[in-house]
């Protein structure tokens, strides 16, 4: 499965995407057309008609939405437990970036619980303010 996404990915680029030739590398958008650097390559492609005003007020949008809600929780609290544990000698984006993603687990885990207790609860509230797994944080943290 995942040869099949990469081929995909490649064949789109391959096909879809125009490199820019010549001397002047440019990045930006001069009218319908956007160029951008991907891995050291200059590219050029049509401009998206897509805009964030809308992904932020489309019915259509609201799951990444939601989504992007949860990941920006995630990184807050990620980053509080971060400067409180690790010392700036031993601190780098990787360790960040994983107890990001633990946090994020942790926040999902919370939600799904919620959401199956919402009917026994009779639609209380539910708090986010559980503890966090202690052996994950140790874990990203002497890593």
């Amino acid at each position: 499965m995942a040869v099949g996404f990469f081929s995909r990915r490649l064949v789109f680029y391959f096909v879809c995407m125009a490199q820019q030739m010549g001397l002047l590398k440019i990045t930006g958008t001069i009218g319908g057309v956007c160029f951008y650097c991907l891995d050291g390559v200059y590219y050029a492609r049509a401009k998206s008609s897509l805009t964030g005003q809308r992904v932020k007020r489309d019915p259509a949008f609201a799951k990444t939405m939601q989504h992007a809600d949860l990941l920006g929780r995630a990184a807050k609290i990620a980053s509080e437990r971060y400067r409180r544990t690790v010392p700036k000698a031993e601190r780098s984006r990787g360790k960040y970036r994983e107890l990001v993603g633990v946090v994020l687990r942790e926040l999902r885990e919370e939600a799904t619980e919620a959401q199956r207790k919402i009917p026994q609860e009779n639609h209380e509230q539910h708090e986010w303010t559980r503890r966090f797994s202690s052996h994950r944080l140790t874990r990203i943290v002497s890593s």
